[in-house]
C-alpha cells in the first residue's frame, strides 16, 4: 500500500478525526478536512506547508514543534495531553516513513482526540512514562475564572474525593474546601456538586494543571467547541 492510501485509511479508521504529518522541518506535509474546522482554511491543500508558528499562539507552537522534533528523532510514540476551551485533548504523536526509498525522509503523524480522565489514566498506564507530557499551557475556557487554588480543588473532586479528604491532601480545613466549592459554584453558575464534578471530569483537570500557563485560543474556524475571535 501506498502510503498516501495508508494515510487516508487511518483517516477512514478514526472518521471526524484532525490528522496531521508534519516533517522535520515542522511543516504540513498532509492532512485531513477536520485540520481545516479549527483555523478556517476551506481547502486541507491551503495548509500545506504551515509550521505551528503559523497557526497557534506562540507558546503552543513552541511546544508542539518540539515535540515533533523528538518524535522523529527519537523515532518512537509520544502523546501530549493539554486543555482547549475547558476540555482535555490529546495528541498522539507517531513517527512514520512516507517515503521506502528514501530512509531519510522521517515524518510524525499527530493525531488530535478528546480524552476523559479514564483515558488520561490509562494513557499514563501503558505508555513509558518519559513519552507522557502534559503540557504546561493552556486554554481553561470556562474555568478561567477560577484561581490556581479553586482548580486543585475542582481536579479532586473530580476524581471523586469528599471535602475532608480534598482538605487533608491540601493541607485545608473542610471549611475552607468548602469555602472554595461555593466560590467556585458562584462563578461558574453552577450550586450542584454533581455539576461541578462532571465539569471537572470533562476537562479531565489534574492538580498540575492549576499552575500552567494560560492562553486563551481563539478560533478563526468554524468549530462550534471553540470561541470565535471577534
Amino acid at each position: 500500500m501506498s502510503a498516501v492510501r495508508l494515510l487516508h485509511a487511518i483517516a477512514d479508521s478514526l472518521s471526524r478525526t484532525a490528522i496531521w504529518v508534519f516533517d522535520e522541518q515542522c511543516r504540513v506535509v498532509w492532512c485531513t478536512a477536520e485540520c481545516t474546522a479549527v483555523f478556517g482554511i476551506e481547502n486541507p491543500n491551503d495548509m500545506l506547508g504551515k509550521r505551528p508558528s503559523d497557526l497557534l499562539p506562540g507558546p503552543w507552537a513552541g511546544e508542539r514543534e518540539a515535540m515533533i522534533r523528538r518524535c522523529i528523532d527519537e523515532q518512537r510514540p509520544l502523546c501530549l495531553l493539554f486543555i482547549l476551551s475547558g476540555k482535555r485533548k490529546m495528541i498522539r504523536f507517531v513517527p512514520v516513513r512516507l517515503n521506502d526509498a528514501d530512509e531519510t525522509a522521517k515524518h510524525a503523524l499527530l493525531i488530535l482526540e478528546p480524552a476523559d480522565l479514564d483515558r488520561v489514566h490509562r494513557v499514563r498506564r501503558e505508555m513509558p512514562a518519559d513519552t507522557v507530557v502534559f503540557s504546561r499551557v493552556h486554554d481553561l475556557g470556562r474555568l478561567d475564572a477560577l484561581s490556581p487554588r479553586e482548580l486543585e480543588v475542582l481536579a479532586l473532586l473530580g476524581e471523586g474525593l469528599r471535602s475532608k479528604d480534598i482538605a487533608e491532601i491540601l493541607k485545608r480545613s473542610v471549611s475552607t474546601i468548602e469555602g472554595h466549592r461555593e466560590r467556585m459554584g458562584t462563578k461558574l453558575g453552577l450550586k450542584d456538586r454533581a455539576d461541578l464534578i462532571m465539569l471537572a471530569r470533562e476537562a479531565a483537570l489534574m492538580v498540575e494543571d492549576a499552575d500552567g500557563q494560560r492562553i486563551r485560543f481563539y478560533s478563526t474556524g468554524s468549530d462550534p467547541d471553540l470561541p470565535q475571535r471577534a
